[in-house]
């Protein structure tokens, strides 16, 4: 669970003065997703919604989750969807080249020397998800708390990261 992200959201809901209800409404939740946030009820909520609240709270992740540690990420917010499930335009579209630039210098540098290896689905998915949230920001910019989040959600717990016995040593 988000050990803040309940108080957090409170807060923001009281600061805004909307109701629980009046989130779900505006952000086209199902009913109960945010009030299952707010109760402790929803442990591990997704990516997609925490960015989804954040928008609709004109806020950052950061002030929502809080420390990016304690972000426990869904195992199904971990892979790529299936292209086949997708439309076209979702599949396809066009990028900003600087901002595409500004996320790949800022994700190498929080992957850094830390991060010897990782999977091309994972480094294409936080690529995608990065994007995603930078591009929906006012100015489009890349969130270096959000990178270093995903980063150590979708790279830092894996097990394919730390060498195996038959795996040679890079030269």
């Amino acid at each position: 669970m988000i050990n803040n992200l309940p108080q957090n959201l409170k807060r923001i809901l009281d600061d805004k003065q909307l109701t629980v209800w009046g989130l779900e409404q505006k952000a086209g939740l199902k009913k109960g997703s945010i009030r299952n946030i707010v109760s402790g009820r929803s442990k591990r909520p997704g990516v997609d919604l925490i960015i989804q609240i954040a928008r609709e709270l004109d806020c950052e992740v950061e002030e929502l989750v809080g420390d990016p540690e304690a972000f426990d990420l869904p195992e199904e917010e971990l892979y790529l969807p299936s292209s086949k499930t997708q439309s076209p335009e979702k599949d396809d579209p066009l990028w900003d080249i600087s901002l595409f630039q500004d996320i790949m210098i800022c994700l190498l540098k929080h992957m850094g020397k830390k991060i010897k290896k990782v999977r091309k689905s994972d480094i294409i998915l936080l690529i995608e998800k990065i994007y995603d949230y930078s591009s929906t920001r006012s100015p489009p910019s890349v969130d270096k708390f959000f990178v270093h989040w995903l980063v150590q959600k979708i790279c830092a717990p894996k097990k394919h990261l730390s060498m195996k016995a038959d795996d040679k040593p890079e030269v």
